[in-house]
């Protein structure tokens, strides 16, 4: 039993302890903060300045205007970079995809192949019918997964990493209900190599435990279809190799029920069998290569009748004629009048090759979400504005482009200034880093210190940013360190 005087003589050790403890500890609008660490309780929801997490509602009353090449563009010429600056490992050639005709894909051995990108590679082998778009919005894409990678540990806060990660998804769907109804998907009666254009996308889903990677993998297909079907592409395979492939795809077809329900593409799924769970694209490619041996064998069994379908659709099989494989994490970006000069380029059996761009972790995306939590906590605000490029100088100029009005990017030839020492030629690796658009982000600095983010990011100094408004909006850069001259006056790029 605690005795009167034993309680007066218990407040007199706590109240000079507690009066400690309340000048190392605050409790402010739902964070807890101490001198080492930052404790974002539940509340933190209520005030971060972003709306509750929710996808976009799908546009109403929409009405979709299918494209063809506008009169203003009647005699639009596409321009493309030599296939000699591709010679001698000059140029980063590697974006992911490839579209080229299945004639020539079939002279391909993919058996050999034993990493991911060496689909690629092995495509490219005969690098003299690579080519390129001297605009780069004829014909680019936008990479996602490494930006959505880099968010996955954006902190060490669960409350302040989910906050990112929505804003994250955000702007992914975002994309996805915008394009629905933007009014531009290419008509699927215009005569061109997109109307024999079957898509591959090969897909690996390794677990289906880890939600922030689930989430992200069906976020990102599902952006890639939205692509090809604002492309006007007709049929997408989706190739997996177990039960997971087949669960993400199923939600990810879920998610295009409106842009079906406007103008339909088909989707299919195959689940193939394979000892190299990690070689999707290896197995998908060689498995289709047998799809096609089999269409032109006149004895096809009931079996391999059945297979060809799954393959190709309810189509006569001559119906197509190229192949447009990618990885299931790239945003095509295809301006509607380039399209007759690509399919003039397929037909002489070169490869077309898309410009990969990059999104890049910006304090544009995400100044709320920082500047709120720096109102309670300036360390860990410090800490965030660290991981994101400012809104400050060059890095500040952003040009928005719309391949729609007439704007352009041109390639300015063979000059990376990322590489100081011989901008000719790119650099593989840069101050031990790679890839080099995220070489700034490694490492601590004082972000007060301008000179120390000038210094951070000197590899991102000298290239123009840019945006895509039919894309997801967010400031990219080339993968390849080539830099483009944004034109906004309607001319088209020079040859």
């Amino acid at each position: 039993m605690v005795t009167h005087r034993c309680k007066i003589h218990l407040l007199r050790i706590f109240v000079p302890f507690l009066l400690v403890l309340s000048a190392s500890w605050r409790l402010h609008d739902g964070i807890i903060a101490t001198k080492d660490s930052l404790w974002i309780t539940e509340p933190i929801r209520q005030h971060i300045h972003v709306p509750p997490y929710s996808p976009p509602p799908p546009p109403k009353n929409c009405s979709l205007t299918h494209r063809y090449p506008t009169p203003y563009f009647a005699n639009y010429t596409a321009h493309f970079i030599p296939p000699s600056q591709w010679m001698k490992g000059e140029g980063d050639i590697y974006s992911g995809m490839w579209w080229q005709s299945i004639d020539s894909m079939m002279g391909t051995d993919y058996s050999k192949v034993d990493f991911l990108e060496a689909i690629t590679f092995k495509s490219f082998q005969n690098n003299e019918r690579v080519i390129q778009t001297v605009d780069w919005l004829d014909l680019a894409v936008e990479h996602l997964s490494k930006y959505v990678k880099y968010f996955s540990r954006i902190s060490r806060e669960a409350e302040v990493s989910k906050a990112f990660e929505d804003r994250v998804a955000q702007w992914i769907e975002a994309y996805i209900a915008r394009t629905h109804c933007q009014g531009d998907r290419i008509s699927s009666t215009f005569d061109s190599a997109v109307q024999s254009t079957i898509a591959i996308l090969p897909l690996r889903v390794p677990s289906l435990e880890n939600q922030y990677d689930v989430r992200f993998l069906r976020l990102q297909m599902t952006a890639t279809l939205v692509s090809l079907w604002a492309a006007g592409f007709p049929r997408a395979v989706v190739v997996g190799v177990s039960h997971n492939e087949s669960v993400v795809s199923k939600e990810s077809f879920s998610l295009l029920e409106d842009h079906l329900k406007t103008s339909f593409m088909e989707l299919q799924y195959v689940q193939i069998d394979t000892k190299e769970l990690a070689l999707v694209p290896k197995a998908a490619m060689l498995q289709f290569q047998d799809v096609v041996a089999q269409r032109k064998n006149a004895n096809m069994s009931t079996k391999s009748d059945a297979n060809v379908t799954v393959w190709l659709g309810n189509h006569n099989p001559s119906k197509w004629k190229y192949i447009y494989f990618t990885e299931p994490d790239l945003l095509l970006h295809l301006r509607p009048e380039a399209i007759p000069a690509l399919s003039i380029e397929l037909k002489k059996n070169h490869i077309l090759n898309a410009h990969r761009l990059q999104p890049l972790p910006h304090i544009k995306q995400f100044s709320d979400i920082i500047e709120y939590i720096a109102s309670s906590h300036s360390k860990a605000a410090s800490e965030l504005w660290n991981k994101v490029l400012p809104d400050q100088a060059s890095f500040a100029a952003v040009h928005s482009l719309n391949p729609c009005s007439g704007d352009a990017c041109c390639d300015q030839g063979k000059f990376y200034p990322s590489h100081f020492d011989d901008p000719s030629s790119p650099a593989e690796a840069i101050e031990n880093c790679w890839p080099w658009e995220f070489c700034g982000f490694i490492g601590n600095a004082n972000p007060s210190d301008w000179n120390a983010v000038v210094k951070r990011h000197n590899l991102l100094l000298m290239h123009p940013f840019l945006s895509l408004e039919k894309g997801t909006q967010i400031p990219l850069v080339h993968h390849g360190q080539r830099v483009c001259t944004p034109r906004r006056d309607g001319t088209v790029c020079p040859g």
